[in-house]
């Protein structure tokens, strides 16, 4: 693809899991061959850590401590680095590795092949994580860096504080409430299950069940949740699903009774998940089996501001440079949510199957939990969020790179959960291709296709970028609207067709530079290969006039090329 440069980075996001032998690594630079395309890495900059979240869990409920803390990985931790190939380049366990660190500062090197690399580490070998097991958890992660010939032994790859490793299968815990485990037999137990693989909480179990994930997909498990038992002497059943469970998270199953001032007794299901997914509230009874609910407020929202996120972005090569820096305009969006956000998922999807394969595939673009932690080398970095924070900006300018190149239909969606539970979802479109942005002299506007009619309101910003490959000669605008005729233009010294390279009239050249219209004329505009035009200002006089106003923008460059477009603006009338 063109975009070279940051393609490079989204392989690094590939993640590599494989099994374990030892074998010593290469340490030491090579002096024997100085010119090869190699690169070191610093092992001794690998000092993995492990986020752990830990609760004092009870049954019957009771206070609960939540603590959550960093520490360093033990020695048995795996640690494998598989290069781009997927092929194995280390394998050995973390305290093999500081075992073989030595004062020597050149013998904590390891030489590599430039290129793009994967490390793995976890706590367990392969064979040692089971499909379910009382109160063990995995924690592991992957991370990726790449090796290039700048990475000499005096300066070498260092990855220093940046390999956390987290829960990685699913934690599930049952509570039942004080005054409902009065009510309920000691025979009670809950069965928890994941395809063919289940556990079972006895009435007063206090310890966690970790599951393997048994999905590969975006959607996740499902937990088959059933309860049987006698209540009051009577026999009770309970069941419920449980979809898109993840690996990382906790799932925290509650059971209390909802209420009972009636005589009868509705027993409530509250699902919690925590670590790095959403929190999930679900509630049901066991009498009438219908979810108790709660009129939601204050919902998360996304605007872009003197926007509307339906209108999408048009982007096309002209908004982007040699390099494939945007040079464009990018959505400044704002996110609300009155009780707090808890997680914002974000997810990539397009009609473009090369997209998809080199751009969203490759970095993992696809429910990213922005108020998570994220790599600084992951794509949306630039995007992060503050858990708990009632408002956010989201600057899509470091993102806009992604999509330099690939034509069609992109989709970024955002999944938005509050710290309540309740959720909304919203979505903003790039259509790459749209403008003419191939054409010699380019004309392509910013904000919206300029081959489609656009409604605008006080204060929209409308800028046209012009590119050509020998100099602009002619660059002549035709004004066509029913209100804003000859009659009115020349009130303001404007007349229905000019051609800003040729402006030689004083009072036409006095309006059209004027706070009220602020055109480039003559030497701003002729000869130019690259323009700015804005017709922003213009659009305040405008908006006083509703109908539909057409500017056609005609072209023409040194070798006596023309492009033309239309731009279409609509003002809605009261």
């Amino acid at each position: 693809m063109k975009h070279i440069k940051h393609l490079f980075t989204l392989i690094l996001l590939a993640t590599v899991a494989s099994g374990c032998v030892d074998e010593k690594p290469s340490y030491g630079p090579n002096k024997t061959n100085p010119d090869s395309r190699t690169g070191y890495f610093n092992l001794s900059s690998l000092a993995p850590q492990v986020m752990l979240d830990s609760e004092i869990n009870s049954s019957p409920i009771v206070k609960q401590s939540i603590t959550r803390a960093l520490t360093e990985a033990t020695d048995g931790y795996v640690v494998r680095i598989h290069n781009s190939a997927e092929e194995r380049v280390l394998d050995t366990s973390y305290g093999a590795l500081k075992s073989q660190f030595t004062a020597g500062s050149e013998q904590n090197l390891m030489e590599l092949p430039v290129g793009n690399y994967s490390l793995y580490v976890c706590s367990h070998q392969d064979d040692a994580i089971k499909d379910v097991e009382w109160d063990d958890p995995v924690y592991a992660t992957d991370y990726n860096f790449s090796i290039q010939r700048s990475h000499t032994a005096e300066n070498p790859q260092s990855i220093d504080g940046e390999v956390i490793c987290k829960l990685s299968n699913i934690k599930v815990t049952v509570t039942i409430s004080a005054d409902l485990a009065a009510l309920l037999g000691d025979d009670t137990q809950s069965t928890v299950s994941i395809n063919d693989v289940s556990t079972v909480f006895t009435k007063n179990e206090t310890r966690a069940a970790f599951f393997r994930p048994q999905a590969n997909d975006e959607n996740g498990d499902t937990i088959e949740f059933l309860l049987t038992g006698t209540k009051e002497g009577e026999k009770v059943q309970l069941n419920k699903t449980i979809t898109g469970v993840k690996g990382g998270q906790w799932r925290k199953i509650t059971l209390s009774i909802v209420h009972s001032e009636f005589g009868d007794l509705d027993i409530g299901i509250t699902v919690d998940s925590f670590v790095v997914d959403d929190e999930i509230n679900i509630n049901s009874t066991n009498s009438l089996w219908e979810p108790i609910l709660e009129e939601p407020s204050g919902l998360p929202e996304l605007i872009w501001p003197d926007h509307d996120l339906a209108e999408g972005v048009a982007l096309s090569d002209a908004q982007y440079d040699e390099a494939g820096e945007f040079t464009g305009t990018a959505p400044v969006l704002t996110l609300t949510s009155v009780h707090g956000i808890q997680s914002v998922l974000a997810t990539l999807s397009t009609d473009n199957a090369t997209f998809r394969s080199e751009i969203i595939e490759s970095g993992g673009l696809t429910d990213v939990d922005l108020c998570g932690s994220l790599s600084r080398l992951h794509p949306f970095r630039t995007l992060q969020i503050t858990q708990n924070a009632t408002e956010s900006t989201l600057d899509l300018s470091g993102i806009m790179w992604i999509f330099y190149g690939y034509s069609g239909t992109h989709t970024l969606t955002f999944n938005m959960t509050d710290t309540k539970g309740q959720n909304t979802v919203s979505s903003l479109t790039f259509t790459y291709g749209g403008g003419g942005a191939s054409e010699d002299p380019s004309i392509v506007c910013r904000q919206f296709d300029i081959d489609q009619p656009k409604v605008i309101a006080p204060g929209q910003q409308i800028d046209v970028d012009i590119n050509t490959s020998t100099g602009i000669k002619n660059f002549v605008v035709t004004i066509t609207s029913e209100t804003l005729n000859e009659e009115v233009l020349g009130a303001v010294g404007l007349k229905p067709t000019f051609d800003l390279c040729n402006i030689t009239d004083p009072n036409e050249l006095a309006s059209l530079t004027s706070e009220i219209i602020g055109f480039p004329v003559n030497d701003e505009v002729r000869g130019k290969t690259s323009l700015a035009f804005s017709i922003s200002k213009f659009v305040d006089m405008l908006i006083m006039f509703p109908g539909t106003h057409q500017f056609t923008l005609a072209v023409t460059n040194e070798n006596g090329s023309t492009t033309t477009k239309t731009l279409t603006l609509i003002v809605e009338g009261e």
